[in-house]
């Protein structure tokens, strides 16, 4: 007996692209609670919890702690493998749909070898690094499906020349936003707040990561706020410029609160939830400004 799936549209699919996101968006914060909580080798092995138990002692609460954060990757490798699913019974079927869907599954298989090697070299900065980044990757690839898949769409219709114009500009952003994550990686890897004891550092003068840092910030805020200028006559853009906007000056004022204060870990975290908020929202409007037509079809 051949098992037969209902089709989805277009819009039914948002759905399990919206849950894929949001799954993604908790195991960075729950990674980030491991690394604040000093839980980063609470499991001292991969993928069971040390060589003589697969899951932690019923007193080991770092061990829980990480632990907990391997069970909800599981969750997010099963709604990634859904998303595949949902992305072959989508109606009508689309081929860009499908590539970007298997994105998903590469990078989720690409952080769980990741996962095993941040263990075995012992938290070692660049890998945990590299862990977050890879992260945003997928949160890429999550914004960049959910454009491709989008239902039909109406907004009003940009001059050819201002569109490329608003497009080069919106690169920039990116490649400022960019930028901005990948110092704020050093920053971290150069400060405290390890995952463990037994963590290196990264071999840098913590002050000036900071004022690198810093600099790509006010880089990205002062080509937000030209881009903000620029489309201000265009209010579909507007709306998701200010939302951008909203979300990069609170993550500023965050990230100066918490240098001052010594980075705690509390406000550590409200700072990576508040880099997820730029990200995303950051490549949402770009993906926006890089639709070819004031309609998009249900083909992607």
């Amino acid at each position: 007996m051949r098992l037969s799936l209902k089709p989805l549209d277009a819009k039914q699919y948002q759905k399990s692209i919206l849950i894929a996101t949001i799954l993604l968006s908790i195991i960075i914060l729950t990674g980030a609670g491991v690394r604040l909580s000093e839980a980063g080798l609470g499991c001292e092995d991969w993928p069971i919890c040390d060589e003589d138990k697969i899951i932690p002692g019923n007193d080991d609460l770092h061990g829980w702690i990480e632990f907990g954060n391997r069970l909800i990757s599981g969750a997010v490798g099963i709604i990634v493998i859904v998303n595949i699913g949902n992305a072959y019974r989508r109606t009508p079927r689309s081929a860009s749909v499908q590539r970007w869907a298997w994105g998903l599954v590469a990078g989720v298989v690409a952080q769980i070898l990741l996962g095993r090697f941040t263990v075995v070299l012992t938290l070692h900065p660049a890998v945990v690094g590299l862990h977050f980044l890879l992260s945003l990757v997928l949160l890429w690839n999550c914004v960049a499906l959910w454009h491709k898949n989008r239902p039909i769409v109406t907004h009003e219709t940009l001059p050819t020349n201002t569109r490329t114009s608003l497009a080069t500009h919106m690169r920039l952003l990116v490649a400022a936003i960019t930028i901005v994550v990948c110092t704020g990686v050093l920053v971290t890897g150069t400060g405290p707040n390890s995952g463990d004891s037994r963590a290196s550092r990264l071999p840098f003068d913590l002050q000036w990561v900071v004022r690198i840092h810093g600099a790509a910030v006010w880089t990205f805020l002062a080509l937000l706020l030209w881009f903000a200028f620029r489309s201000r006559q265009h209010s579909f853009i507007t709306k998701k410029t200010y939302i951008v906007m909203a979300f990069a000056i609170a993550q500023g004022a965050v990230g100066y609160t918490q240098y001052f204060l010594g980075v705690p870990p509390t406000i550590v975290a409200v700072h990576i939830a508040g880099s997820i908020a730029v990200w995303i929202t950051t490549l949402d409007l770009y993906f926006h400004i890089l639709q070819p037509k004031s309609t998009r079809k249900l083909d992607g």
